[in-house]
């Protein structure tokens, strides 16, 4: 944890930020709604919601972005924030709501040290403070790659108006909105109501995303062989509805062009991958026929023949030993993520790869990626370990973890056969 300085810093800066959005915009807003609190209301939730989406786009590279402890123990817990971090990810999004609550009242000239006297009670709202946390993790555990900002954004603007509390769902909040005796502001007597309702809607939303994920295999149940055991396994994270929408086949050299777009513009706008140029679709097609010299390339398309997807396998090490393991990526196009294109992918390329007589895949995902993350884990990826500080893009250094998925075991492994694209079917 060598850079947690710098990302407690951003934790406090993005917690202060998204509190002087939340109590600012609504001072503003009872100051100009007349008297009418809906419109206030509204004002106040559309400047959070936009503000929320930019503050997540901006710090999530750095810190994860959550400004929030619930989020902050909720990836301690699933081992995404380094235990030992949660602490201080905690004091420095306290700190930073009492700073963001002291700067709103310095921008409208306002008695910067004061409490709220605004009483927030009662059986409703300590309910609703539960549904909208419980809410929220579910979102942040199950956004799709690359939408955890607009999602949580949308949700949080859609919670301020379907619960009682108008939605704090974050103790952090709570605790800067007592530092104010505005529209946003919540009693010091009333804060601890919240608080722990809201922690426990926390543990609701970890739980139930839990029980969201795919059934695994049962320990100890008994099958003819390993291998039907593994294709168990495969089959359950294999929905019927979802392959019936994509064919999926060997790559070729004409898939370039599409594979390129798909790539492009997760090497140019983000750090998912550690490419800095995005290739041509030439060089795309150079890599396809390099890979299919030895191992599977496949895409998935819909029915209208547009690529959805596309995963490959590589070599994971040259030394001789490391034969019967393969590095696994898969890439899915933008408006088709979240819809078991990557899912599919990985469980035929899996299947592939044991015919070949591979026994291990790895995958490295550049953190901090919940998206990618809950895909891998969902087809049986275990989590091994993280490169710290491993790459520098975007002005940052960046972390890689690295997950483990078991294709098969035998006691002496076979040799791996080359990969013959026309036996796939």
């Amino acid at each position: 944890m060598t850079d947690l300085p710098r990302k407690l810093l951003a934790e406090s800066i993005g917690t202060a930020l998204l509190l002087a959005i939340v109590i600012g915009s609504g001072i503003m807003a009872e100051r100009l709604a007349g008297g009418n609190a809906a419109i206030a209301l509204l004002a106040n939730t559309l400047a959070t919601v936009g503000g929320l989406y930019v503050l997540i786009e901006v710090f999530v590279p750095v810190s994860g972005a959550h400004f929030n402890p619930a989020v902050s123990a909720a990836m301690a817990w699933r081992g995404e924030l380094p235990r030992a971090g949660l602490l201080p990810y905690v004091a420095a999004q306290l700190l930073g709501a009492m700073l963001g609550a002291w700067l709103v009242h310095a921008m409208f000239d306002m008695t910067v040290l004061q409490f709220s006297s605004k009483v927030r009670s009662g059986a409703g709202q300590w309910i609703a403070e539960a549904v909208a946390t419980a809410g929220l993790l579910l979102v942040i555990l199950r956004a799709p790659q690359g939408r955890a900002a607009a999602m949580v954004a949308a949700y949080i603007g859609a919670a301020y108006w379907f619960t009682a509390s108008t939605s704090f769902a974050n103790p952090a909040a709570v605790f800067g909105r007592m530092f104010s005796d505005s529209f946003a502001g919540i009693a010091p007597a009333s804060a601890p109501g919240f608080v722990l309702p809201e922690l426990a809607g926390a543990a609701i939303g970890v739980a139930l995303h839990g029980a969201l994920e795919q059934r695994k295999l049962p320990a100890g149940h008994r099958m003819s062989s390993r291998r039907q055991a593994i294709r168990m396994r495969l089959a359950e994270n294999r929905p019927e509805e979802e392959n019936a929408r994509m064919k999926i086949r060997v790559a070729t050299p004409d898939d370039a062009a599409a594979i390129a777009a798909i790539y492009a513009p997760i090497v140019a706008d983000t750090v998912i991958s550690f490419e800095l140029e995005p290739p041509t679709a030439a060089e795309f097609a150079k890599r396809i026929q390099a890979t299919l010299e030895r191992l599977p390339w496949l895409v998935g398309e819909d029915d209208t023949g547009r690529v959805n997807g596309y995963v490959y396998a590589g070599r994971h090490k040259e030394r001789a030993a490391y034969q019967w393991a393969v590095d696994v990526t898969v890439y899915v196009r933008s408006d088709a993520r979240g819809s078991g294109v990557g899912r599919a992918l990985y469980t035929r390329l899996f299947d592939e790869l044991i015919a070949l007589n591979y026994c291990q895949a790895f995958a490295g995902i550049a953190l901090p990626n919940a998206g990618s993350v809950g895909l891998h884990e969902s087809v049986g990826f275990k989590p091994l370990g993280v490169y710290r500080r491993v790459g520098f893009k975007h002005g940052a250094w960046r972390d890689v973890g690295w997950w483990q998925r078991e294709l098969q075991m035998p006691s002496v492994p076979t040799a791996p056969r080359v990969f013959d694209a026309s036996t796939f079917r």
